[in-house]
């Protein structure tokens, strides 16, 4: 590794050199690094290392394939590949991906990371040799993305900072690429929907959860969990029924966060694994999944997770499913208002349009269990004409006779729409 790393301002031009220690300590330089991520030949699987004892910094620690920085007038690209060699005894073809800055603290208080990292992609099969250096890597292994995505979810210690940084970028340049090849498919989805359909749009607000858990005396989370069989369930029956167009069902609020951090972490490992699951049955089922509400507090696994499985499952659907995860109807609002051009004389089309999925009727029925007797901030706009129906039960007791009666009782109702 060499001995003085390349010092950069902040859009990764050179200012100069400095020994590597002396970058690594004290606050910490901002200097030039690179990190190399192997991929199977399919996409599926990623090539990481356990970093060895011996190293200052966060020895012992799960990273990506390998890393470190570039000798004075080395490309990126051409130290990846050396880098390769040395730590692990392969030469495998690179590519840039992109940049991404950094500060991390040693957790035991070795030092300091403070990088301007490349980010360098490859592919290869997996039965390539692979050797590594002791000095460099104690273990590598083959791993599935849902795979890492879920560990480091729930033990994000356990894994190496800068690894944490690059593969969210990686997904987050992905995601970005795979929308615009999905333009057209989505407008396609977009008008459909928007034509005029006797079938319904029904949301869900699963209240009671909690009560039901601890009226049996039972942890916070396993309301969530019994919720998580009703919810599959009733998914069912609404695929089944066929007058059910679009489910909305409200799994997480901007608020929700407030709420003790253990449950909140139960929660959102029980939304991770049940997209998991879920997956190959809602494929088979024809039910298009798709999200609404915040990004930036839902973990890049689970986000990634949705997104690819919204996209798998957008083809023709008999039904769309569609989740309010940290979701809030002002929010929604704002986010909506922030991204209308300044100054614009806005129309209500124009406000729609900028909304999370503009595509989708408005719910013409609303059921909120436990008999709690308030719109709670949920999908402010479109629900303006929508009928509301609260019932006494907890969510986790909630019924396909329950959503029957409802939806008869509703096919009965005279709506006025404000008229």
């Amino acid at each position: 590794m060499p001995r003085t790393v390349t010092l950069t301002d902040a859009s990764g031009a050179a200012i100069g050199t400095e020994d590597v220690i002396a970058a690594h300590t004290g606050k910490g330089s901002l200097h030039r690094a690179f990190s190399v991520y192997l991929f199977s030949e399919d996409g599926k699987n990623i090539l990481i290392q356990q970093r060895s004892s011996e190293k200052m910094l966060w020895p012992g620690i799960w990273a990506n394939t390998c890393c470190s920085h570039l000798f004075k007038h080395e490309d990126a690209v051409t130290a990846g590949r050396r880098r390769l060699q040395e730590e692990l005894g392969i030469d495998v073809p690179l590519e840039i991906q992109g940049t991404f800055i950094y500060r991390a603290e040693d957790p035991q208080h070795r030092g300091v990371e403070h990088e301007h990292v490349t980010i360098l992609l490859g592919r290869t099969p997996e039965t390539i040799p692979v050797k590594p250096d002791p000095k460099e890597a104690s273990a590598v292994r083959w791993i599935a993305l849902m795979d890492l995505k879920r560990e480091m979810t729930r033990n994000p210690e356990q894994f190496a900072p800068w690894f944490h940084f690059g593969l969210h970028q990686i997904f987050q340049q992905s995601r970005i690429e795979r929308d615009n090849e999905t333009t057209r498919q989505r407008e396609t989805f977009r008008h459909r929907m928007q034509k005029p359909s006797p079938r319904l749009h029904l949301a869900i607000i699963p209240d009671g959860n909690r009560r039901w858990a601890r009226e049996r005396s039972f942890l916070p989370w396993k309301g969530h969990e019994q919720s998580a069989e009703t919810f599959d369930a009733l998914v069912e029956w609404c695929r089944n029924d066929g007058r059910i167009g679009v489910l909305t069902f409200w799994c997480f609020s901007t608020e929700n966060w407030k709420r003790d951090p253990k449950e909140v972490k139960k929660l959102m490992e029980l939304l991770e694994e049940s997209v998991e699951t879920k997956r190959e049955k809602l494929i088979e089922n024809r039910i298009h999944l798709i999200r609404s509400g915040r990004s930036d507090r839902i973990s890049p696994a689970l986000l990634t997770s949705l997104e690819e499985l919204d996209r798998a499952t957008a083809e023709d659907p008999a039904m769309t499913l569609h989740l309010a995860l940290d979701y809030g109807g002002k929010d929604e609002l704002l986010r909506a208002i922030r991204t209308l051009p300044k100054g614009a004389d806005v129309t209500e089309e124009d406000l729609r349009a900028h909304l999370d999925h503009p595509e989708l009727p408005d719910i013409d029925l609303v059921i909120r269990t436990s008999g709690e007797q308030r719109t709670s901030n949920f999908f402010l706009w479109q629900t303006a004409y929508a009928e509301w129906l609260f019932l006494e039960k907890y969510f986790p007791d909630l019924t396909p006779e329950d959503l029957q009666n409802a939806i008869d009782g509703f096919m009965k109702r005279e709506r006025r729409f404000g008229s």
